[in-house]
Parts: C-alpha cells; structure tokens; sequence
C-alpha cells in the first residue's frame, strides 16, 4: 500500500547482522481478490513491534497492511507481482526492490 516505505519498514524491523542473509521477496497482493475468493481481510493497521524491535519510532501516521489467515498462492489474482529485494551480504540492510518504484 506504500512501496516508498517498504525498505525503510525492512530495515527497522527485518534486518539482521548475521553472515548468513537469507533471500527476501516482496509480494504485491490484490487485497479486493483476497476478500473475495477466499474470505481473508486485509486490515490497514499501526505499526506493532515485531520480536524484539518495537515500533515507538515509526511515525503514528503511518499504517500497514496486515494479513491475518496467510496469503493462498494457488489461487489466481491473489498474488500479482513478486519483486526480488537486494540486500546488503555483510550487514543485512535492504538496499533496493527492483521494478516497486
């Protein structure tokens, strides 16, 4: 819903400094499909602290998407593009999400 604030939201509650960098996507979804074909809510929310980072320093007026009933691959038009998301190997910081912008 806001993909100028998907790498900062990567950054602050993703990143990891550990030497082993796991792969990343992002995942466009159709939330209108979702609803319908399958019954899942998209939930437009504040942001909530994620383990151990909490979220006191992201701005009060952003919100984020949230999926409660996970995200059903098989079903046609949930899923309508896939990004990869280039990550820094030595640090873990989400540098860059070919194709969003």
């Amino acid at each position: 819903m806001n993909p100028d604030k998907v790498l900062a939201t990567a950054n602050h509650f993703y990143k990891s400094n550990s030497p082993a960098i796991e792969e990343w996507i992002c995942v466009e979804l159709d939330p209108k499909i979702l609803l319908e074909k399958v019954g899942i809510v998209t939930l437009v929310e504040q942001p909530e602290a994620v383990g151990t980072t909490d979220a006191e320093t992201v701005p009060s007026t952003i919100r984020y998407p949230h999926i409660y009933g996970g995200i059903p691959t098989c079903i046609n038009g949930v899923v309508t593009r896939v990004f990869s998301m280039i990550r820094n190997s030595e640090d873990g910081t989400f540098l860059d999400i070919p194709g969003l912008l």
